[in-house]
């Protein structure tokens, strides 16, 4: 049984990680029983308690459970304030927080943070004042960002310590970000690196070559925004590609993808003629990191849009 305290604006939560390895019996115990021998000060009504008002959490899920089994690895936190109820929202679910961090996965439609466009329906201000129910000082802060009309998973931290960490170690810490997409067009190489967007200056002046082939020298030093592709199916006129991020927080595929003239189906900015999505055809699919605090690598996984399916086998009326 690993246990560590957890500090957070004077507050103060407990952490336990179950370990069976070391017993006959590989049962695991009960929630409540769990707790109960590891906070012995904490008597059985106490601590019914504090699962009836969400203050535990397993694997970052609150639990209100007593009776839930105990398996080998779950992570058990008696948090020092309630947990909110699940968040009911159709653009943004809670996948996963602590006293450190909160991981939410967003849909396309609304924006990270405020922009000139829309400052009150943000993934960070649903979260924030959800949250705030439960406890009127929580502060929350945003750590990586996606377009409006992108879907995909947001970090967001809970105090400065842990949004200047990510912010400052992100390429050590952030082991993969894996997004789908579809093009309009078929990439030159079925496996390429997509090379730093040019700036508008730059694309006055000379034409650059921005798919490149996989080159692992330069895969070893990448430039914020450079990204490997890989094609997973073409169609007639439009390609499935993942596409994984090199370094960086936030991606750039939008942009890249414009300027090699093969534009996010949807992407009307970037000359897309597909104009009915409400939305560009860009979703992340997979994200790994590893806690600031723990050390403890995460992994959250999402499926692939089945609209994704449909329009590399769509054909424009026009062509």
């Amino acid at each position: 049984m690993k246990k560590k305290i957890i500090n957070h604006n004077n507050a103060r939560s407990l952490r336990f990680v179950v370990n069976l390895n070391d017993k006959d019996d590989q049962k695991g115990p009960k929630l409540i029983d769990f707790i109960l021998q590891n906070m012995p000060n904490k008597s059985r009504t106490t601590v019914k308690q504090l699962l009836r008002d969400r203050f535990v959490s397993v694997n970052g899920v609150a639990e209100t459970l007593a009776t839930r089994v105990m398996t080998d690895g779950m992570e058990v936190i008696v948090h020092a304030h309630p947990l909110p109820d699940k968040l009911n929202n159709p653009m943004l679910d809670i996948l996963y927080q602590d006293d450190e961090i909160v991981i939410c996965f967003k849909r396309a439609g609304i924006p990270t943070v405020g922009t000139s466009f829309e400052k009150k329906n943000t993934a960070l201000r649903i979260l924030s004042e959800h949250l705030k129910q439960y406890n009127p000082k929580t502060k929350v802060y945003m750590i990586n960002r996606l377009d409006n009309d992108t879907a995909g998973f947001v970090i967001f931290a809970k105090n400065k310590d842990a949004q200047a960490y990510f912010t400052d170690h992100w390429d050590q810490i952030v082991l993969s970000q894996v997004y789908r997409c579809v093009v309009e067009g078929i990439p030159p190489l079925q496996e390429g690196l997509l090379l730093k967007p040019l700036r508008p200056e730059e694309g006055k002046k000379q034409t650059a070559k921005l798919i490149a082939e996989l080159d692992p020298t330069a895969m070893g030093r990448p430039q914020n925004g450079m990204a490997s592709y890989k094609l997973l199916k073409k169609g007639p006129h439009n390609s499935l590609l993942e596409i994984k991020l090199l370094a960086g927080r936030n991606n750039q595929i939008r942009k890249q993808m414009k300027q090699v003239g093969m534009p996010l189906c949807g992407d009307k900015r970037g000359g897309s003629v597909i104009d009915d999505l409400e939305a560009v055809a860009l979703q992340m699919i997979k994200m790994v990191f590893v806690h600031p605090l723990t050390h403890e690598e995460m992994v959250f996984m999402e499926k692939m849009p089945s609209v994704f399916s449909r329009l590399v086998l769509y054909v424009p009326e026009k062509y």
